[in-house]
């Protein structure tokens, strides 16, 4: 769930954190620039100069079970899966100067899913967007079995033996969204029957439901900049969704979203913000209830960025503090509960995954600062989190492309970058 998938991560600056929204959401920022410049070419590099341009190592998976006990060598590149989307629209802009980001890795069903696009300059409509995935470590070329009808896939959820891919900003004309679906082995489902929506950003699974988040609204709202933000569910597994929260924009003109859903214990909580004439954007925390959303206040001054989901009661919220001076930081919430998790309060996430157990794999820089700059070189670490707030590094990385992914599959590491390409490292054999 990569903390690059989304054009909102950007610079923030403190404003006046002691202020209030209509709602009592004191996190105030002013969006200024983006972190980072996610279509810079460059070449990765090690400690040491003699990395492989290509992954070369024997394709063995390792012996020991547990990632956690396990030590990984160098990354090599792997292999550069969205050449061809690079190409074409390269060709066709006259420039490259457009998202390359590989913005998710997910293992489901033995398969290697990963997310691409670029839904600020809707290249969908120019390269249509494959739901693309590996099924051999062996084999470097991608495969897919459905095409999106999407500008981007950025997120994917998995709940047991269903795979969700929430549909960030469809292709299609008309004020419906999208959300995709799919079980080990089946075929992709697409539902298209989000009311008013034009961005989905989440979806989730909570009891028997499945819910979805993102922003709308009528074409008098698309004009007038009176932006909605909503929450679906739908209770038949997908086929319908219907609007179970609508709030209204509280200060237009400006945008707003729901951009990230949490079901932690027996609650859901929507995260996201809200701008206003003056541009400055105000972070958002709700908690769904049954008229709608209410302010959850736990998390403090703190501006989501992404939500990591590592059993039905613990997850990791991933963000910014919003004090002097801004820091990244990443959250422990443990029904409804919320602690600052230790091992990484001098860290910043790039990006987490869940790996079944309740413990999850994490893609960290060295440095809390925000923004946290390009220096020369992205001092980048692997590690496993547990939620008594252990973090055990399994591997570490020094490439002059931010990553933007991780994942571990089966018996290797994978990290996605910035470039459009993919790293992998192997287990140090003792």
């Amino acid at each position: 769930m990569s903390l690059s998938r989304w054009t909102l991560i950007c610079a923030l600056l403190l404003a006046c954190s002691s202020n209030s929204d209509v709602d009592g959401v004191d996190l105030v920022t002013e969006v200024l620039e983006e972190v980072a410049d996610s279509s810079t070419p460059g070449d990765m590099t090690q400690e040491t100069s003699d990395t492989p341009l290509m992954d070369t190592t024997p394709d063995v998976a390792p012996p020991v079970t547990d990632i956690a006990q396990m030590k990984f060598g160098k990354f090599s590149l792997w292999t550069n899966p969205i050449e061809d989307y690079i190409a074409i629209n390269t060709e066709e802009l006259g420039h490259e100067d457009f998202t390359k980001d590989i913005f998710d890795l997910t293992t489901f069903g033995g398969r290697l899913y990963f997310g691409y696009g670029d839904a600020t300059l809707n290249l969908g409509r120019i390269t249509p967007i494959e739901i693309r995935y590996f099924s051999d470590p062996s084999n470097k070329e991608y495969a897919f079995d459905f095409t999106s009808d999407e500008e981007q896939i950025d997120r994917y959820r998995q709940f047991g033996d269903l795979l969700i891919i929430p549909g960030l900003d469809a292709t299609e004309d008309g004020l419906l969204g999208n959300v995709y679906t799919t079980q080990e082995e089946g075929e992709w489902y697409k539902s298209r029957t989000l009311e008013n929506a034009w961005h989905v950003h989440d979806a989730v699974i909570l009891g028997d439901s499945l819910y979805a988040c993102g922003s709308g609204g009528s074409l008098d709202d698309y004009a007038d900049s009176t932006v909605h933000a909503y929450v679906w569910k739908s209770t038949d597994g997908g086929e319908n969704f219907e609007v179970v929260a609508d709030r209204e924009h509280p200060n237009p003109p400006g945008d707003q979203r729901h951009v990230y859903l949490m079901p932690n214990g027996s609650e859901l909580y929507v995260f996201g913000y809200h701008t206003d004439g003056t541009g400055t954007t105000y972070g958002t925390s709700y908690v769904l209830e049954e008229d709608g959303v209410a302010p959850f206040a736990e998390l403090g001054s703190f501006f989501v960025l992404d939500t990591v989901i590592l059993d039905d009661a613990v997850a990791l919220v991933v963000g910014i503090h919003i004090e002097d001076p801004l820091r990244q930081g990443a959250m422990l919430m443990e029904n409804g509960i919320v602690t600052e998790y230790p091992g990484l309060h001098d860290y910043t996430v790039l990006d987490a995954e869940p790996l079944g157990d309740g413990r999850g794999l994490v893609l960290y820089l060295e440095g809390n600062e925000y923004p946290l700059l390009d220096t020369g070189g992205w001092p980048t670490h692997v590690g496993v989190l547990h939620p008594d707030g252990a973090l055990v590094e399994v591997a570490d990385f020094l490439p002059s492309v931010r990553p933007t992914a991780i994942a571990y599959w089966q018996g290797r590491l994978y990290i996605g970058m910035a470039d459009g390409s993919i790293w992998r490292a192997t287990v140090v054999q003792e």
